[in-house]
């Protein structure tokens, strides 16, 4: 019985000491004469883990931008293009090579004036108004070969296109014009204004002005809306001959006002650009018409005229001279004011040409 009652006592005391803690209760067990075994449970061991380097971050360098350097544009030359026509007809006809070597007309510039030949043509290289020799029959047809050599011939001797509206900006003292400057204008929008004039026109590096009734680009005989916007990108300009080609002076006065205006809002619709320029057709105009011209927008028109003078009195009726395709090449030039005295064309002269 007194170790039952000890067992008991101890059991006692241990679950004391579970609940006083260890240190409590294991001295009055030994008093007792009881030392129990406790099966401790260990203490878990905290494992410190090694703190984590702060990795050592490698400093990114400032970039030093590179210059972007932009290379100095090597200009292409302008190639020479083939002047063998012209180059055969000099050879050929001592009439040409005399009448280029005849002296520079004598004209002074007036106040407000700017001398600009300004020259008209029609077909170019239009087969039915030519001989089987490609020689036109007719006024209003130059042949491609003449053509070709009317523009090498401009080159030898230093003009240089310009636009109906380059004249304009001269005129206006807005813009200066290049040395020998000259216009070529083109009526009426025939097929052959783009299968024949325009490649020539950008073998020799040159512009003109396109006049075209707005009803006209249907194909055909006539260009259409797509070649028509080709010379247009190509950089030349492009103007209004009213709607149907009308005699703006045998109309009335509504007719002519919408013959004016629809044909420019017409061509400015298509093409995307603004119409500045009219052309007479049949070169006939009235002050009444050039009123409406005004009223309409356009800044200037083109009309007939001999003189090579340019001026604000006659920005609604430019001088222009119309080239006949059964004139000869020494005909022409009798139309330049600026020949080729000075030049290699005329050696033994020692005048330079008037810039």
């Amino acid at each position: 019985m007194k170790y039952r009652l000890l067992a008991v006592m101890a059991l006692i005391l241990l679950g004391l000491g579970i609940m006083a803690g260890y240190e409590d209760w294991l001295p009055q067990a030994q008093a007792l004469g009881v030392t129990p075994t406790l099966t401790m449970r260990p203490t878990a061991t905290q494992t410190t883990l090694p703190p984590t380097p702060t990795p050592t971050l490698t400093p990114i360098p400032t970039a030093t931008p590179t210059p972007t350097i932009t290379p100095t544009p090597t200009s292409t030359p302008t190639p020479t293009p083939d002047m063998s026509e012209l180059t055969r007809r000099l050879a050929e006809d001592a009439e040409l090579r005399a009448a280029i070597c005849q002296p520079d007309e004598a004209i002074t510039p007036h106040q407000g004036q700017v001398i600009v030949p300004i020259f008209l043509y029609h077909f170019v290289g239009r087969a039915n108004l030519e001989d089987a020799e490609h020689h036109s029959k007719t006024r209003y047809d130059v042949s491609r070969a003449d053509f070709d050599a009317q523009l090498a011939l401009l080159r030898r001797l230093g003009y240089h296109t310009v636009t109906i509206d380059q004249v304009v900006a001269a005129i206006h003292g807005q813009t200066p014009l290049p040395p020998r400057p000259i216009a070529l204008t083109i009526d009426d929008g025939w097929v052959e204004q783009y299968t024949n004039i325009l490649p020539l026109l950008q073998k020799y590096g040159m512009v003109a002005t396109y006049y075209i009734p707005s009803t006209y680009p249907v194909g055909g005989r006539f260009i259409t809306w797509a070649q028509l916007q080709e010379i247009a990108d190509a950089g030349m300009q492009i103007g209004s001959h009213t709607r149907k080609h009308v005699d703006l002076t045998a109309v009335d006065a509504q007719t002519a006002w919408y013959e004016l205006t629809d044909s420019k809002a017409t061509l400015e619709a298509h093409l995307g650009i603004t119409i500045t320029s009219l052309s007479y057709p049949y070169a006939n105009y009235s002050p009444a018409v050039i009123a409406m011209v005004k009223k309409a927008g356009y800044t200037s028109a083109v009309a007939m005229g001999p003189t090579v003078r340019q001026s604000e009195a006659s920005l609604y009726r430019l001088n222009r001279t119309e080239i006949f395709g059964t004139r000869t090449l020494a005909d022409f030039v009798e139309r330049l004011p600026w020949r080729g005295q000075g030049s290699d064309l005329c050696p033994s002269t020692t005048v330079t040409p008037t810039p």
